[in-house]
């Protein structure tokens, strides 16, 4: 059973948390951007995402703590999109340029909700123009327990051609708190000479994207905290993921006050560039699906 939640309130409009549990897992969601407000892997008593308690952070928050993220992903310099062989002035949040899908993008907008028995359906529209990016679009992400997995599926159609690239933006710390530089990362990159694959122990810093070696739903990573020993093993069908290890995090309070290198995220998607230049886009009427899990293990090392 879903518990449903007052978080608070945005113009009059209510936004909700919604708490789905299980014996392994016990995740709260917020219809405001799409939001995972905390994670906790019940054996170890331990939230493993990064967030804030009061609604008014999160409509703050520039540093997308848990949030869903579209219509696109990342940076578009100077917030011009050349798309299908014509220009598109979009909208600017982040200095001049466009980041995470803009001003009105997912993460800023009230999802409607419908909880299916065990499951919670959001769904939100983007409007013809709004920031700047074309056709009207329709988003649906269901989040599922399924034993120790949390499963994102999402869904989206258009009445235009359209530029589209979606993921969560959670930020993860398998120790709950400090910097994630005992932290062994694998990827199962394309690139067989990444050094992610062959020095698994987190050195430095990174916010690189990443292509996924396969096709359809597979495993796309792997971290482990060796003072847990909690696994965080991320599959999905999306060709690319985007690492980046929080390095422009600091002082920001939240649950708890977070610095850099305090988390992770694993963002699956496609290649940035790819839809930034017109070669991967959502097509007219033409309905997307993808899926994402993120499973959870206790190993004993």
């Amino acid at each position: 059973m879903i518990k449903k939640e007052l978080f608070g309130e945005i113009n009059g409009k209510s936004v909700y948390a919604f708490t789905l549990e299980n014996t392994y897992l016990k995740v709260k969601i917020l219809n405001f951007g799409g939001i995972i407000q905390s994670l906790v892997v019940k054996e170890k008593n331990l939230d493993v995402v990064l967030g804030y308690e009061s609604l008014d952070c999160y409509v703050a928050d520039k540093n997308y703590f848990g949030a869903i993220i579209g219509r696109t992903v990342n940076s578009i310099k100077n917030a011009k999109l050349d798309f299908l062989g014509k220009e598109y002035l979009l909208s600017k949040n982040d200095g001049e340029d466009h980041l995470h899908g803009g001003v009105n993008g997912l993460s800023k907008k009230i999802w409607n909700y419908k909880i299916n028995e065990d499951s919670l359906m959001l769904s939100a529209s983007c409007l013809d123009k709004e920031d700047g990016y074309l056709g009207n679009l329709q988003v649906k992400v269901l989040y599922e327990l399924n034993q120790n997995s949390l499963c994102i599926n999402y869904s989206a159609i258009c009445d235009k051609d359209t530029p589209f690239n979606i993921t969560n933006h959670s930020y993860f710390n398998l120790d709950g708190i400090g910097d994630i530089f005992n932290h062994y990362f694998k990827f199962n990159c394309l690139n067989k000479d990444n050094e992610l694959n062959s020095d698994n122990l987190l050195k430095k810093e990174y916010d690189e994207n990443i292509d996924i070696y396969g096709e359809g739903v597979r495993e796309i990573s792997k971290a482990y905290s060796q003072t847990t020993n909690i696994e965080l093993k991320v599959l999905s069908d999306m060709p690319c993921v985007q690492f980046y290890t929080a390095n422009e995090l600091g002082k920001t309070k939240g649950k708890r006050e977070y610095n850099r290198n305090n988390g992770f995220c694993v963002e699956t998607q496609f290649n940035p560039q790819d839809v930034i230049k017109g070669k991967v886009y959502l097509e007219k009427n033409k309905t997307f699906k993808t899926s994402t899990f993120f499973i959870f293990n206790i190993l004993n090392k």
